[in-house]
C-alpha cells in the first residue's frame, strides 16, 4: 500500500525522475523506437502549482506519479474520437508512471483507483487517459483496469499518434 498525495514543490524533481525512469523501462520492454515527449521540470512545476500533480510514496520514497486535469471535448478540436460522454467535463489522467524498481507491485492500480475516487468526489462522470499508440503493455494495463479504447488521433504537426482510453466512474 502506498500513500497518494498532491505534490508540493519538494516532490516535482522526484516526479520528473520517476517519469523518465519509467519511460526508459517501458521503451526497453516494448522495444519501441518512438520517443514520447517527456515533460520538463517547468511543466511539472506548473502542474504542481495548479494542484494537478500527484505522487505515490512508500515511506519517504516517491515510487509513482500522475497528473489529473479537467478537460472537455472542446479541448480536442479537429480530433475524431468516438467519445461516450460528449457533454460533461471529464478528468484526464496524464503520465501515470511507476519507478521500475516498484513496478508489478500494484502501485499503478492504486494510482488509477485514486484517480477514480478523486473523479467521483469532484463530480466527474468519466475519466480518460491518452497513451502513445502501439504501447501494448500500457493499453493492456488500462483495459484490465476497466478502460475501453475510444480511438486514435495524430498530434498536429507531429509524427505521434495517441490512443485515447475512457472509463465511466
Amino acid at each position: 500500500m502506498v500513500e497518494i498525495k498532491k505534490a508540493t514543490e519538494y516532490q516535482v524533481l522526484d516526479c520528473m525522475f520517476t517519469i523518465r525512469e519509467s519511460h526508459k523501462a517501458l521503451i526497453e520492454k516494448e522495444q519501441f523506437s518512438a520517443r514520447q515527449i517527456l515533460p520538463s521540470f517547468l511543466q511539472l512545476a506548473q502542474e504542481q502549482q495548479e494542484d494537478s500533480l500527484f505522487y505515490a510514496v512508500k515511506g519517504s520514497i516517491v515510487v509513482g506519479t500522475m497528473t489529473l486535469i479537467s478537460q472537455t471535448i472542446n479541448d480536442f478540436k479537429n480530433v475524431s474520437i468516438n467519445w461516450n460522454d460528449k457533454i460533461s467535463p471529464f478528468l484526464m489522467i496524464k503520465r501515470v508512471a511507476v519507478h521500475p524498481a516498484w513496478q508489478r507491485k500494484g502501485i499503478g492500480r492504486e494510482l488509477i483507483a485514486y484517480a477514480e475516487l478523486y473523479a467521483q468526489q469532484t463530480g466527474y462522470k468519466t475519466i480518460k487517459i491518452e497513451i502513445p499508440e502501439g504501447f501494448k503493455l500500457l493499453e493492456d494495463f488500462y483495459q484490465v483496469n476497466g478502460f475501453s479504447n475510444r480511438g486514435t488521433y495524430t498530434i498536429e504537426r507531429s509524427p505521434y499518434h495517441i490512443t485515447v482510453l475512457e472509463k465511466k466512474v
